[in-house]
């Protein structure tokens, strides 16, 4: 089987922006390469073959035109496209992806580097590049911070936009007893499908393939955990709210840093509060409680 791999060169200070890019063109996995030259960095997305190169490399260069108007440097060459064997795109993530582990509770490890919990730790198995969500990225890891902090006081969460399904996996293993998980893209749910599978925990999630503005659930929960594009934050903000139970917390990310007052305006209009407030290069991310008491009493 081939593949489509995207290859652009970039400096370090856009490496979030890019890839947050790169993902809104459709890629089914996106890594970082050091270069030599500590200038730049080079930057790959995974593609299905039969995607459209000529939108892809046309949108790319938009943006990165963009990016050079706004004061930043892109080097030369700057993008590239070409068909690589499925051997060769495995091998090129098992170089890049390490295990991962987040506040000495948790180790994301793949599949093929397994063995790396310490003690004390719970592990979540993954197979990175089939979805988005992998703990790599800024978005997924401040969820995942998030969980393993607040894991002892939380019963129930659902995981809005799962993707991988590496958040409600997580949430399973630290202890949550009941978790739902939610995308409204197939080929999302399906992944996160195999992910629960990996992790045997697939009879302990619910999954749903639905749209998060006509969300099916008719019930509340103690964490709400939204890893979405702003768009769909602010659409989504009374259907988000009404999953909360009284007391609970709404976790928010993918968040671009310039939306973070659109998305604080809007949210507190619903009577949340805002706990955390976590700026990270290109993303933010909000952690707001439902304006009862809960977990607002110790932060």
């Amino acid at each position: 089987m081939k593949w489509l791999q995207l290859t652009i060169a970039i400096s370090p200070q856009i490496e979030d922006a890019c890839v947050s890019q790169v993902q809104d063109l459709g890629a089914t996995a996106v890594f970082v390469d050091s270069s030599p030259d500590s200038s730049r960095i080079l930057l790959h997305g995974i593609f299905p073959l039969k995607a459209d190169r000529s939108w892809i490399e046309q949108s790319m260069r938009i943006y990165l035109s963009s990016l050079q108007e706004l004061g930043f440097e892109i080097p030369s060459p700057e993008l590239t496209l070409q068909e690589i064997d499925e051997e060769k795109y495995l091998s090129q993530w098992k170089e890049f992806f390490k295990p991962i582990h987040l506040a000495n509770t948790l180790v994301i490890e793949p599949i093929w580097d397994q063995g790396h919990a310490k003690a004390g730790e719970k592990r979540v198995i993954i197979d990175p590049g089939m979805a988005f969500g992998t703990g790599q990225h800024f978005t997924t890891r401040f969820c995942l911070q998030w969980i393993c902090k607040h894991r002892e006081r939380l019963s129930s969460l659902v995981d809005i936009g799962c993707g991988s399904g590496i958040l409600a996996a997580a949430a399973l293993v630290l202890g949550v007893k009941r978790v739902v998980a939610l995308d409204h893209d197939f080929a999302a749910t399906k992944a996160a499908k195999a992910c629960m599978e990996l992790n045997q925990v697939q009879d302990k999630i619910f999954l749903i393939t639905a749209d998060c503005l006509s969300l099916p659930l008719k019930v509340s929960f103690d964490a709400v955990v939204a890893n979405l594009h702003t768009s769909l934050l602010l659409q989504a903000s009374q259907e988000l709210k009404s999953l909360l139970s009284p007391g609970a917390s709404l976790v928010l990310t993918g968040i671009g840093y310039g939306n973070q007052k659109e998305i604080l305006d809007q949210y507190s209009d619903l009577q949340l509060q805002e706990i955390q407030n976590d700026p990270h290069k290109e993303w933010v991310g909000i952690w707001f409680i439902n304006h009862q008491s809960g977990l607002l009493a110790s932060k």
